[in-house]
């Protein structure tokens, strides 16, 4: 299994450029990486780290710092450290875990560590609080706020915020949540006072001159340094996307209906469908399962796999179990399953509109209402899930509603 890992390592995309990222990491405190979803970054990048000693500290022979790898959602971070923890060989918990709200799959011996940006976020608080005479599970939101507050007194030369990692690797860095726009100020003040921490910031659409603004720091003589950008290019498997001829007044009759096509007119293979919200997803759910009791015997049966934030660890992870025989799974989902997880069989995705939020007027009230989506959104999303085969994707947006984001 070990060699298969390796074969399969070997021939994804961010293969080719092992050489330029180490030397780049090696020799800069920041890196950005933009890399297109499925080249591999967020599986293979650690793991050259790591096997470059990128994190060995510096007059300590022996000891050698973590590296720890954000994810935005629990879902992503453990099905990426499973996989990881498979393709170098080892069990969870090992050298390789992951640590996500009310489940920590770490030992002192773990150098890879996968981990939501808000587990991350309250490390780097739990850290600078050890040192107060109050214990850590009595830290309740009073504490939290004050730390926030603080935090740019609090990160000062000689801190041990963070102190267990050597390189931080902020993924999806594009999503900006709350906890991910804190983590950037945090590390960005923690490179001021350890010079050693190396910074890697990845996703697959970033704005780049935000962020190489950013983290551009000054050196010991006052000059700026601006953090390098590595582009890696390329997808495992080719994507063959599909528009509609028309508009959809009905879209969640239109989900229904092209999902039964690709059941009875294509091959077998998955399908991924990407939805706005949980009430969708479970209205869709309803109707296929009503109509999938005609579907005759011989055919291929449907298997309908939801997956929301809603749903526990386990409700989520049960999309990754293999496909029965003589059954196409049809996974409904939120954009929970667009960055960093593999979801193996899929071959078919379709695809709607979002859904956003708007304050109205002067009374600030808020419209939900769904919304067109720019042509760079289809194409990013036609590389989710990491596709493991030839990819088809049928798009249910009208080209005629694309505009520039």
């Amino acid at each position: 299994m070990q060699n298969l890992a390796d074969v399969e390592r070997r021939g994804l995309p961010i293969w080719n450029s092992h050489d330029e990222i180490v030397d780049v990491v090696r020799r800069n405190r920041t890196t950005i990486v933009v890399g297109e979803t499925g080249s591999g970054k967020t599986t293979q990048l650690p793991q050259f780290l790591l096997d470059a000693k990128i994190n060995k500290r510096k007059g300590n022979k022996q000891r050698r710092g973590k590296i720890a790898i954000t994810q935005p959602r629990r879902v992503a971070a453990m099905s990426v450290a499973e996989r990881v923890a498979h393709e170098r060989g080892c069990e969870i918990g090992s050298e390789v875990g992951y640590c996500v709200r009310f489940n920590d799959k770490t030992t002192p011996s773990t150098m890879l560590k996968f981990l939501t940006d808000g587990m991350l976020l309250r490390e780097a608080m739990v850290s600078r609080k050890r040192a107060s005479s109050r214990n850590e599970a009595e830290m309740d939101k009073d504490d939290y706020r004050a730390l926030l507050e603080n935090f740019g007194d609090m990160l000062t030369a000689g801190t041990d915020c963070l102190n267990a990692y050597d390189v931080i690797i902020l993924d999806e860095a594009h999503e900006r949540t709350l906890q991910t726009d804190i983590l950037f100020a945090v590390v960005k003040k923690l490179q001021q006072v350890r010079p050693t921490l190396k910074v890697i910031i990845m996703s697959a659409t970033l704005n780049v001159q935000l962020f190489t603004e950013y983290f551009t720091l000054l050196d010991g003589n006052g000059a700026a340094v601006v953090p390098p950008v590595i582009h890696v290019r390329g997808r495992t498997f080719p994507v063959q996307v599909y528009y509609s001829d028309e508009a959809q007044e009905d879209y969640i009759d239109a989900i229904v209906m092209t999902l039964f096509q690709i059941h009875i007119e294509e091959e077998a293979g998955d399908v991924l469908v990407f939805l706005p919200g949980q009430s969708d997803i479970e209205d869709i759910q309803t109707v296929i399962m009503k109509r999938g009791q005609f579907i005759p015997p011989e055919m291929m049966q449907l298997i309908v796999c939801p997956m929301y934030a809603a749903l526990s660890p386990e409700q989520q992870m049960e999309v990754f179990k293999p496909t029965p025989p003589n059954c196409r799974k049809i996974v409904l989902a939120t954009n929970i399953a667009e960055t960093s997880i593999t979801i193996t069989g899929i071959k078919y995705v379709a695809f709607r509109p979002h859904k956003g939020s708007w304050a109205c007027g002067k009374s600030r009230a808020r419209l939900v209402a769904d919304y067109p989506c720019c042509e760079g959104t289809v194409m990013a999303t036609s590389g989710a899930c990491r596709p493991t085969v030839s990819r088809e994707m049928f798009s249910l947006v009208y080209r005629g509603f694309f505009f520039d984001a």
